[in-house]
């Protein structure tokens, strides 16, 4: 099997690359680029990727280099010859994509020339993906690819990206909530509005500057948003009079310690979800799509830009070459961490209101997450997975190729560093604080943590743990002003969990014999868990009324962690430390390196409940 990878060095063609490499099945990839140096250091790294995960022997997957040249429309005056000879040199059985052109351009005469690569696969008989997500090519793809893709026997998919690949099955998989893996709850009979909104990490890494998504805004900046276009053809109006990086706004993003800024982009998700959701009264569901530079400034800068291009359209060409040599200059700035949100609010059959969420933090991997659907649907299309004709991925048509639990199988299957959950009624207003704060999550750990953290307003365990101390005199200081337990080997230790509904919180009593260590937990606004460390006992009383706020408060540390859940059990990721009480946040590198657990362990045939931390 062999797959040809046009922009195999770019910001997710060498993720595509990757998740290649972690392939079980022995697949050849031609690393493709404009020229044969950049296609060598490309193919070489993803080579010696591939053989490390063997340990060092050789890997079941090749990659080789393959020049391209260049494939921009301009400057190719027999376009479609030039593409047939670069197809039948590669001798590929599958193409994937990520260069474009993904700019939908009428014609006059036969197929836009903005298809022309998905045209020469299919009659070369090859299969295509791209990761297109421009509103009117997408729209547009089926229409004109499905007739050639059916008469060559061949599958053409687009759109196999973030949007729509993975917004529109996260989409549905809250709207239907019968995946047994992912979400389990009542399907909406009605949906009322969807939202998603985007903020990737501004660093990407060594491959790809981002310039051609920087590129991809500028482009659309001020330009109206039409409403949900039902059949490829026109488009209703635009009854909220939007542009494109318009309604500039935080947004709530989960697990974030920092706020976030978005505005509003044009995405065929706005057709999408009003094709494959109808409504009973054939009104059209509201969908409001967000995206946003985790930088501030260029967010807001963008925002400004938007309005005065709209007055000033000739500031768009300026704004497109200005931003496509500073991009790479910023990419130092910020950091590895993306949050996802989409939201559906709809009511179940019973007329019960419902807002659910999927959620999604990338630390590190965020680039991946584009990255997986093309890989997916890649390896089926390999594997005979599939009908002859053009599908837009994520849609119900091409669900067989790609699915909410084909990615989330991906990132446990690769360890990627992408943790998801989904909240709604039966989470976010629960008494209890690890299910508001972990969402479905908390549903992945063993029964007995669960039971651990529901059930009981009144929890006690009792068993013993080894405590090691920090040597140092800072450590010291710091362990006595917080209470921390003495240094020893099985110390006895009793643990008391207390479940206080109003206001919600948990007061957790920790004796280390006789050593008390008390702690306070509630959740933010961001579903992050923050602790309240080296609280006195009648400091409890005090938590949460500012009017009995005492000085002995600037004693106590506040730190902020992110709940994970996992099959093996529970995971503290501790984000932020704020001292005197709450009211300083600490700068990362004051801030103590915390990192929790609590899993089930088997001992003697016998289940015990083993919590580990280190400060």
């Amino acid at each position: 099997m062999r797959v040809l990878l046009l922009g195999g060095n770019g910001l997710f063609g060498h993720r595509i690359g990757r998740l290649f490499a972690l392939h079980h099945h022995p697949i050849e990839v031609l690393v493709g680029c404009r020229n044969e140096s950049k296609a060598q250091e490309a193919a070489q790294e993803l080579q010696t990727f591939a053989n490390e995960r063997q340990h060092g022997s050789s890997s079941l997957n090749t990659f080789i280099p393959f020049s391209t040249g260049s494939l921009s429309l301009s400057g190719n005056s027999d376009y479609s010859q030039y593409l047939t000879e670069i197809l039948q040199r590669s001798q590929a059985d599958l193409v994937v994509n990520t260069v474009g052109p993904f700019v939908f351009s009428p014609s006059t005469t036969g197929v836009p020339r903005c298809f022309t690569i998905a045209e020469e696969c299919a009659k070369n008989k090859i299969h295509y993906v791209d990761l297109a997500d421009e509103r009117e090519y997408l729209n547009r793809f089926v229409e004109y690819m499905d007739p050639v893709a059916k008469e060559n026997n061949v599958c053409l998919i687009t759109g196999a990206s973030t949007t729509p690949g993975i917004t529109m099955q996260a989409i549905e998989l809250l709207a239907q909530g019968t995946n047994e893996k992912c979400y389990q709850a009542p399907a909406l009979e009605s949906i009322t509005s969807v939202e998603w909104a985007l903020s990737p990490g501004n660093k990407i890494g060594k491959y790809g500057s981002g310039s051609a998504t920087v590129e991809s805004i500028l482009r659309t900046l001020g330009k109206p948003i039409s409403g949900p276009n039902s059949n490829h053809q026109s488009s209703h109006t635009n009854s909220e009079k939007t542009t494109v990086w318009s309604d500039l706004k935080r947004y709530p993003f989960k697990w974030l310690t920092s706020s976030r800024y978005v505005a509003r982009v044009d995405q065929v998700d706005i057709d999408l979800v009003n094709q494959q959701f109808p409504q009973a009264n054939s009104k059209s569901v509201p969908v409001r799509c967000y995206a946003g530079i985790e930088l501030f400034s260029i967010t807001w800068a963008l925002h400004v830009l938007a309005s005065l291009i709209s007055w000033f359209p000739f500031l768009r060409g300026i704004s497109i070459a200005i931003g496509k040599k500073l991009t790479p200059l910023t990419r130092v700035l910020g950091s590895d961490t993306g949050a996802f949100t989409v939201r559906v609010d709809g009511k179940t059959s019973d007329g019960a209101t419902s807002k659910r969420s999927m959620d999604l933090l990338a630390e590190g991997d965020g680039p991946f997450i584009p990255a997986i659907p093309s890989v997916v649907v890649a390896t089926k299309l390999l594997q005979k997975q599939h009908q002859a004709g053009a599908f837009v991925c994520g849609t119900s048509s091409a669900r067989d190729l790609f699915s909410f639990e084909d990615f989330t199988e991906i990132i446990e299957r690769n360890n990627l560093m992408l943790y998801w959950s989904v909240f709604d009624e039966s989470t976010r207003n629960s008494k209890y604080l690890y299910k508001r704060i972990m969402g479905s999550a908390f549903y992945r750990m063993p029964a007995q943590i669960q039971d651990m953290h529901s059930n009981s307003e009144d929890i006690k365990a009792s068993g013993t743990c080894r405590v090691v101390r920090g040597k140092s005199v800072v450590s010291r200081i710091i362990g006595y002003f917080l209470g921390l337990a003495d240094e020893g080997e099985a110390v006895p230790t009793t643990v008391n969990l207390v479940t206080i509904t109003d206001p919600k919180q948990e007061l957790w009593i920790r004796n280390f014999s006789g050593k008390m260590f008390r702690t306070v937990q509630r959740d933010t606004e961001t579903s992050l868990m923050r602790e309240r460390v080296g609280v006195t006992k009648s400091g409890i009383q005090r938590y949460y009324s500012p009017l009995k706020w005492s000085v002995q408060d600037l004693l106590t540390t506040d730190a902020e962690a992110m709940i994970k859940g996992y099959p093996v059990g529970l995971e503290w990721n501790v984000k932020s430390f704020h001292a005197l009480g709450g009211l300083i946040r600490l700068p990362q590198f004051l801030s103590a390196d915390t990192i929790a657990e609590e899993k089930i362990v088997t001992h003697n045939g016998k289940e015990f409940f083993q919590f580990n931390v280190k400060i």
